[in-house]
Order: structure tokens, then sequence, then C-alpha cells
């Protein structure tokens, strides 16, 4: 779900011209350092 993503993300996304009707996959990856 892209609600699941920081806010820093929906920044960019909102600049985007397909914003609010985006095709594009969200990707989620959880890093142990």
């Amino acid at each position: 779900d892209k609600m699941e993503l920081p806010r820093k993300v929906w920044t960019e996304c909102y600049r985007c011209p397909k914003f609010p009707d985006c095709d594009e996959v969200a990707l989620i990856r959880n890093l142990e350092v």
C-alpha cells in the first residue's frame, strides 16, 4: 500500500505529472545493518 511510504517519498510523488493517477509500483526494501 502506498500509504505506508514515508512523507519524503510523497513529496516526490506530488510533483510528478502522473499524480494522483500513478501507474508506477512502489518498492519497499527493509535493510538490516
